[in-house]
C-alpha cells in the first residue's frame, strides 16, 4: 500500500472544521475532501476552467519556471567555471585515456576514438587561418570545410589537430612510470577538478543537500576514469566491426548511413541522461533524466552546426585575430556546450517538479495560515502515532501538498513552540512531534497560524470583527487537542 493510500483514510467531520471549511488547504470540499486532496496532486486545477490543449497551457508556466530556475542559480557563471576546469583538465584527462589504453594493448583503437570524439564534441570545427606563403593548396583543402576555402596563401589551424599531435607526442614518451608521483597527482586532480564541479553544479541544480564525502567521490570517479575509455573503446570497436559486417550487404548503404547518425544521437542521449541521474547526489527519476537529455542533445547538435557556419562563413575566410582566435572560439564553444548541458538539467529537475516548484513560487509571497499549520500538525501525528518515525519536509511535503519552504516555515514555528523538534543529524532535516498529540491543543495551531494580536481595548469595528472571529475559532476547538481531532474522522 503507498503512503498516500494509507494517509487517505484520514476524513475529518465538517462539523469540527466549521471555521476552516473555506479553506481549500484542508478542505477542499466534500465529507473526504482532505483525504481527495491528498490523493490527487493537480486538484488545485478547476474542472469548469476554459478547455484547450493541456501543452497550451503548459508551456508558459514550464518556460517561466525554467528561466526563473536559469537566472537564480546562475547557470551562466557555473557554465564559466566548468569551463576554465575544461581547459586545464581536457589533455590531463586525454592524457590519463590513452595512458590507461596502452597500458592493455589498445592503443591503435584508441587514436580512431579519440578523432571520433573530438569530431562529435564539435572540437573538430574550431580552426583559423592565417596568412602563408609557404601553405600548399592541398593542405588547405583539406582542412576547411567545403565550400569555405581561404585564400591560396592562408593555412588552416584546427584545434583537434593540435590536440592529436600533442597526444601523439606525449603518448609516445609517457608511461605510468615516468609521470612520476608529483606529475601523476597533478595530473589526477584536475580530472577530479573537473568532475567535482560537474557534481557541484547538479547538485546546486537538482537540490541535492550535500555533496559526496571525499572517499566516495575519489572512489566513483576513479572508476569512472579507468573504466571509460576502455568502455568507450570497446563500444567503438564493436561499432566498426557491426557496421564492417553490414556494409558487404547490397542496398544497404543508406541504412547503415541513418543507423550510424541515429546510432550516435541515442549514444548521446544515454550518456547524458547517465550523468543527470547518476552525478547529483540525490535521487534523480530516469524519466527526468532521460527528459533532460532528449531536450539538451538536439539543441547542442543544432548550436554545433550553426557554430560551424559561423566558424566556415567568417573565422576561416578571414578574421581578425588570426591564429590567436582559436582560443577564443574554444573558450565560446565550450561556454556554449556546458551552458546547453546545464540547461538540459534545469528542464529535467523542473518537468518533474512544475507543481511543487509553482507552490513554492505562491508561497514565497504570503505565510503560513491556521490551515497550513494544522495540515502539517495532522501529518506528523499520523506519523507519531503510527511509529513510523521522523519525517523529512519533503515527505510532509507530499503529504499536505504544501510547498517544501511553506512546510519548513511551519516547522520552524513548532520548534519554537515546544511542539516539533529536529532528530538525529541536521542534514537529514528530519522532524517528529516531541509531545504527544493529547498535549498539543488545537488553539495552540490556531495562534501560531495565525499570530496576529488584537488590541486589548478593541474600539474601532475592525478590530471587534477579529476579536470576536478569533474567539469564535476558540471556542470551536475549546479543549479539543490534536489527538481528538484525528479521531474525529
Amino acid at each position: 500500500m503507498s503512503r498516500h493510500e494509507r494517509h487517505s483514510r484520514v476524513v475529518i467531520d465538517p462539523d469540527t472544521l466549521q471555521p476552516f471549511t473555506s479553506c481549500p488547504r484542508l478542505w477542499p470540499g466534500g465529507e473526504s475532501g482532505y483525504a481527495r486532496f491528498v490523493m490527487a496532486p493537480d486538484m488545485h486545477r478547476s474542472s469548469a476552467a476554459p478547455s484547450r490543449p493541456w501543452l497550451l497551457e503548459l508551456q508558459p508556466r514550464f518556460l517561466r519556471l525554467c528561466y526563473r530556475r536559469v537566472v537564480e542559480n546562475n547557470v551562466l557563471a557555473m557554465s564559466a567555471a566548468l569551463s576554465f576546469r575544461t581547459i586545464f583538465a581536457m589533455v590531463p584527462v586525454l592524457i590519463f585515456a590513452f595512458l590507461v589504453l596502452k597500458s592493455i594493448g589498445i592503443v591503435e583503437d584508441s587514436r580512431r576514438s579519440l578523432r571520433e570524439f573530438l569530431r562529435v564534441s564539435g572540437i573538430s570545427q574550431i580552426m583559423a587561418a592565417r596568412e602563408d606563403t609557404t601553405a600548399g593548396q592541398t593542405d588547405v583543402e583539406s582542412r576547411v570545410l567545403d565550400g569555405s576555402q581561404p585564400p591560396p596563401t592562408s593555412q588552416v589551424y584546427n584545434v583537434a589537430d593540435e590536440i592529436e599531435r600533442l597526444l601523439d607526442s606525449a603518448e609516445s614518451k609517457l608511461t605510468f612510470a615516468r609521470i612520476g608521483p608529483v606529475g601523476g597527482i597533478l595530473l589526477i586532480w584536475s580530472a577530479l577538478a573537473l568532475l567535482s564541479t560537474m557534481e557541484a553544479s547538479l547538485n546546486r541544480i537538482f537540490g541535492a543537500p550535500r555533496s559526496r564525502g571525499t572517499f566516495r567521490m575519489v572512489a566513483l570517479y576513479w572508476s569512472v576514469m579507468t573504466l571509460g575509455p576502455v568502455v568507450l573503446a570497446v563500444a567503438s570497436y564493436v561499432g566498426r566491426r557491426a557496421i564492417g559486417a553490414l556494409s558487404s550487404l547490397a542496398g544497404v548503404g543508406w541504412l547503415l548511413a541513418l543507423v550510424g547518425w541515429m546510432g550516435s544521437v541515442l549514444m548521446l542521449i544515454l550518456l547524458l541522461a547517465a550523468i543527470y541521474k547518476l552525478m547529483p547526489n540525490t535521487k534523480v527519476p530516469y524519466r527526468s533524466a532521460i527528459g533532460g537529455a532528449l531536450l539538451a542533445v538536439p539543441v547542442w547538435m543544432l548550436a554545433r552546426w550553426a557554430f560551424s557556419l559561423y566558424i566556415s562563413n567568417l573565422v576561416v575566410k578571414g578574421n581578425l585575430y588570426g591564429v590567436i582566435g582559436l582560443l577564443p572560439l574554444f573558450l565560446l564553444w565550450l561556454n556554449l556546450s556546458w551552458s546547453i548541458f546545464l540547461f538540459g538539467a534545469e528542464v529535467a529537475f523542473t518537468a518533474t517538479n512544475l507543481t511543487r516548484l509553482e507552490q513554492a513560487e505562491a508561497a514565497a509571497t504570503r505565510s503560513p495560515g491556521p490551515s497550513d499549520v494544522t495540515a502539517v500538525a495532522l501529518a506528523l501525528a499520523r506519523r507519531f502515532s503510527a511509529g513510523s518515525g521522523p519525517a523529512d519536509i519533503n515527505d510532509l511535503a507530499a503529504d499536505t501538498h504544501l510547498a517544501p519552504v511553506m512546510v519548513r516555515r511551519v516547522l520552524d514555528g513548532f520548534e519554537r513552540a515546544g511542539i516539533a523538534g529536529l532528530v538525529g543529524d541536521e542534514d537529514e532535516q528530519r522532524y517528529t512531534l516531541v509531545r504527544p498529540p493529547e498535549r498539543i491543543a488545537v488553539s495552540e495551531l490556531l495562534d501560531l497560524g495565525d499570530p496576529r494580536d488584537a488590541p486589548a481595548n478593541a474600539n474601532g469595528d475592525v478590530d471587534r470583527a477579529i476579536t470576536a472571529l478569533r474567539a469564535d475559532m476558540r471556542r470551536a476547538f475549546e479543549g479539543k487537542s490534536l489527538a481528538a481531532l484525528m479521531q474525529s474522522a
